[in-house]
């Protein structure tokens, strides 16, 4: 992410020609939600900015600055994530969500010891079993985000834009809500800030045990994508091995820190 305040504008850029289309999937959804007036980063159509130029072997997109105000809190992620939620069809074209995207490069490029790497790969398994046999796979009801967070959430003038979309999927609403559950579960939110996201997100799914498998995969997610920085950030190690540990055995305390 580059920005240029001077000029409004905002570069971001994908290091390889292989993040093409998930910078595409953060343009296409970005027109959606402009046009729909839900709160978001904006595309910048501007002559000589050409949107998806590779130059360099890198991939350009252009989007207009918008400067932070203030930190996004969790009743702010509550109220555009309902505002996202609630846009019902036509949506845009875009995948189903798949739950285990990136997962097998993230493990495979975070080196882990055998014994780490195996039993996180244990897990998959269970999880991938528990959501086969679950009704979650056949159900659509909304455009998720995909990685619901208040970092992902950009406060200016006072209104909170969502940013970030290259998971940005069709499928069931809990996915984008179960993330907000599992940050409370691990420490990240207080019990008055997640009261705050449900009194802003106006309704609270909760209600049943089933929604304990989607908390269960954001979590093992979280830890793939905290292992996959290891190459370049080694001294995370003890993080990823305690939230390896706290995976495998539930009675551990999931205290994690943010990352």
């Amino acid at each position: 992410m580059v920005a240029i305040p001077q000029l409004g504008l905002v570069a971001r850029v994908g290091i390889d020609i292989v993040f093409r289309d998930r910078l595409a999937n953060e343009l296409h959804v970005a027109e959606w939600l402009t046009s729909r007036g839900v709160p978001s980063i904006q595309a910048v159509k501007l002559p000589g900015l050409a949107q998806l130029e590779v130059i360099d072997g890198r991939v350009f997109t252009w989007w207009r600055y918008l400067p932070r105000h203030g930190t996004a809190t969790a009743g702010d992620l509550g109220r555009v994530l309902r505002q996202l939620h609630d846009q019902g069809p036509p949506w845009p074209r875009l995948p189903a969500l798949d739950p285990w995207s990136r997962v097998a490069s993230q493990i495979q490029a975070a080196n882990l010891p055998p014994e780490d790497r195996i039993g996180l790969e244990r897990h998959w398994r269970d999880l991938a079993d528990r959501w086969e046999r679950s009704d979650w796979p056949h159900r659509t009801s909304a455009v998720i985000h995909g990685d619901a967070h208040r970092g992902n959430v950009l406060m200016s003038g006072g209104v909170g834009h969502l940013l970030d979309f290259e998971d940005t999927r069709l499928g069931p609403r809990e996915w984008d809500v179960a993330y907000v559950v599992a940050s409370k579960r691990v420490g990240w939110l207080s019990p008055v800030e997640a009261s705050n996201f449900w009194r802003e997100y106006g309704m609270d799914p909760r209600q049943g045990g089933e929604l304990d498998l989607l908390v269960d995969i954001a979590q093992f997610r979280r830890t793939c994508w905290l292992a996959s920085r290891l190459p370049f950030e080694p001294d995370l190690i003890g993080h990823v091995q305690h939230r390896i540990a706290t995976l495998l055995d539930p009675r551990l305390p999931r205290h994690w820190l943010p990352g």
